[in-house]
């Protein structure tokens, strides 16, 4: 049976990092982001970028290589720029595609790997009511994370829910994988 733990928290507050670091050290287990659709845009976006800029095409490798949306797109519109662009690029596809367009991409592969029988899907981007309540539904493990991070465009749009425990990340890094490590065993 698949176990589907869903984290919330502020931009910076060890989300990502303890998703990969479980999904690296428990066999079978994926860390998955909500906004990953848009990671691959963003990226679509910088290949014609690069290529406009007749840049090194090592350039491409490195992007590519990244592992979250949030590195992405800080590559591609740099620190200062990351966030409203996200947001520009999540407002865009809402308005022309369909505003879940983004999240019954993720949803679609998050059921995907339920019925490959992934042993544990680790969801590191939590952050709409939509993707609240369909975790919800599907029996999702959620998780509020406090102690560290920065305010986020969509922080606080869950500040309202229950959610099953609140882990805090003082910045023991260990500790912190730890302690959500814990919650992932059957």
């Amino acid at each position: 049976m698949t176990k589907i733990i869903a984290l919330y928290g502020p931009s910076g507050s060890g989300k990502t990092t303890v998703a990969m670091r479980l999904a690296d050290e428990i066999p079978g287990a994926k860390a998955v982001s909500f906004a990953f659709p848009l990671a691959v845009m963003a990226g679509a976006i910088a290949v014609n970028k690069m290529f406009a800029d007749d840049m090194a095409v090592e350039v491409l490798g490195t992007l590519l290589g990244d592992r979250t949306p949030k590195h992405t797109f800080v590559r591609v519109f740099g620190e200062d720029k990351w966030k409203p662009m996200l947001k520009g690029l999540s407002d865009v596809v809402s308005s022309v595609l369909g505003e879940r367009l983004v999240f019954d991409l993720a949803k679609s592969h998050i059921l995907k790997l339920k019925y490959n029988k992934v042993p544990l899907i680790i969801v590191d981007d939590l952050r709409m009511p939509h993707e609240y309540d369909w975790l919800r539904s599907e029996g999702a493990l959620l998780i509020r994370v406090v102690g560290r991070g920065e305010n986020d465009l969509y922080d606080g749009l869950l500040d309202d829910r229950e959610f099953d425990v609140t882990i805090s990340n003082d910045g023991a890094l260990d500790a912190f994988v730890e302690a959500v490590g814990k919650l992932a065993k059957p």
